[in-house]
């Protein structure tokens, strides 16, 4: 988890809440100069008295959501990250979606502070079940 300078980087944009629950230190702003394409935003949430993470692609607006209880630092974060995206890119065919949405093999990574007011609050309509009720 560091702050290379090349583009090839993914950039997880951690809410603070997120952050605490990862016990990740305190973290500074992004450098947005990079590709935007390699760009998420994290945020956790409960839903059923269980406790997921929700990860979302700034671009796509692809989302993977995982539990939560057995992820308590941000190193296993980014292993069941990854891990999970690579697998459902693949059962979907799309192998070059990861290559695209995440980078090589060997990216670098860095957690960010959020940054986009307008995406958290699209995140938190993807977990609202009001938002998706009838009316």
């Amino acid at each position: 988890m560091t702050n290379p300078s090349t583009d090839e980087r993914l950039i997880i944009h951690v809410t603070e809440k997120l952050r605490k629950k990862l016990h990740i230190p305190e973290l500074g702003p992004a450098d947005l100069s990079g590709e935007s394409f390699y760009r998420w935003y994290a945020n956790s949430f409960t839903a059923q008295r269980e406790k997921f993470i929700l990860t979302t692609h700034v671009e796509s607006l692809y989302s993977v959501v995982m539990h939560a209880e057995d992820i308590n630092d941000g190193g296993l974060y980014l292993e069941k990250l990854l891990q999970n995206m690579r697998t459902a890119l693949g059962t979907l065919a799309a192998d070059d979606a990861f290559e695209r949405m995440v980078g090589s093999k060997s990216v670098q990574v860095s957690l960010v502070k959020t940054f986009s007011k307008s995406m958290l609050q699209s995140m938190n309509r993807e977990v609202d079940p009001g938002f998706w009720t009838v009316r």
